[in-house]
């Protein structure tokens, strides 16, 4: 075959590829390849095989370089049929727990098992992951919240807003019946086992308590987030936050683990009983955040799950000579979900988080 007929036929193919896929809204393939994984611009698990787990890179929005960014993700469908599940994490660069908790979900499914599809995407920030910040990266310029402008805007101008619809668009994202939005806390704080849950879809309250968390915040959510946007849509979703960025926790990865699995159990997808060994979760609907007002290093007196009371001491704020300048008290009776653990502390600087109910009927449902 000549090059020059080599070239017509593969561009032919690769027309009826994407011809196909955008009249059917099915994957769309570029017809590259990278380490043997193909390049898509549309993933779509309605025409992929059935009990085969599936690798794909997304392509995204042209760079100021004219290169496009990478995005890993894996549709594990099932041999049956059942709910479709998305499962995300590295949505903030530097927020790595529910990396591991993804690699180790897909080590052990089986597709020939599965009932139902899992969509998962280990690293939805692939700029921010590579940067190694909360944001979205170019440039060397940490840029906006990516988990604030969801679902984004192909056309805009701003580099953030056209990734996130690239992520939104390229998954159809919104089409899932449930999803879990794996998180950290920021860098210099921690979480215990936390999940953000909007009470007033059944299905995603129902989602929260599978994943066996230490508390659960009934919250009516943020607009721009993945969770918020996902309710919006109709989809059952919930924020799971699993402890500290910037590296792998090996029990905060097994709760997660436990947590997700637990969920692919009550949706029918796998087979087993969920474990919800352990406390009971505390749930409420009101966060506090009670913060230093002057600069200086930090000493905890209280740790996550600690009980507090009204004027309680959380924390010591010691000088540049080791004189304490300030003692932090709560300002709220409630329970300890989220603790500095970065001892260099800045004027207005969180020292914790205290969750705790309210009388107040206006904050049933989160405030």
């Amino acid at each position: 075959m000549t090059l020059l007929r080599l070239a017509v036929t593969t561009a032919v193919a690769l027309l009826i590829v994407v011809s196909a896929g955008q009249a059917g809204a099915q994957t769309v393939l570029t017809g590259d390849r990278i380490d043997g994984v193909a390049l898509a611009t549309r993933i779509d698990d309605t025409d992929l095989a059935a009990g085969q787990s599936h690798r794909f890179f997304l392509r995204g929005p042209e760079t100021g370089t004219g290169q496009t960014w990478l995005m890993p993700v894996v549709v594990v469908k099932g041999a049956q049929a059942g709910p479709r599940l998305l499962i995300t994490t590295g949505v903030h660069g530097d927020e790595l727990n529910g990396m591991a908790v993804v690699h180790d979900l897909l080590a052990e499914i089986d597709p020939s098992t599965l009932r139902g599809t899992l969509i998962a995407v280990p690293g939805v920030n692939t700029p921010g992951l590579t940067a190694g910040t909360r944001q979205l990266a170019t440039r060397g310029v940490s840029g906006e919240d990516l988990n604030r402008v969801m679902p984004g805007d192909a056309l805009s101008g701003d580099i953030e807003r056209r990734y996130a619809a690239f992520f939104w668009q390229g998954l159809n994202v919104a089409s899932v019946d449930a999803a879990i939005d794996l998180h950290t806390q920021s860098a210099g704080i921690a979480y215990g086992v936390f999940v953000f849950v909007d009470p007033r879809r059944a299905g995603a309250r129902r989602i929260a308590d599978m994943l066996a968390p230490d508390f659960i915040k009934l919250d009516l959510g943020e607009p721009g987030t993945v969770e918020t946007e996902l309710i919006a849509a109709g989809v059952d979703a919930v924020t799971f936050e699993l402890g500290e960025s910037r590296r792998f926790q090996p029990d905060m990865i097994a709760r997660g683990l436990r947590g997700v699995r637990n969920v692919m159990m009550d949706l029918d997808m796998m087979d087993g009983t969920p474990d919800l060994s352990g406390p009971a979760p505390f749930v409420a609907p009101k966060s506090t955040a009670v913060r230093a007002t002057r600069g200086g290093y930090a000493r905890m007196r209280v740790a996550i799950g600690d009980d507090v009371a009204v004027g309680q001491t959380l924390a010591v704020i010691e000088g540049p000579f080791g004189d304490v300048v300030e003692t932090v008290t709560s300002t709220i009776a409630g329970r300890v979900s989220v603790v500095a653990t970065d001892p260099i502390t800045e004027p207005g600087g969180t020292i914790a988080r205290i969750l705790s109910p309210s009388d107040d009927p206006a904050c049933a449902n989160g405030c």
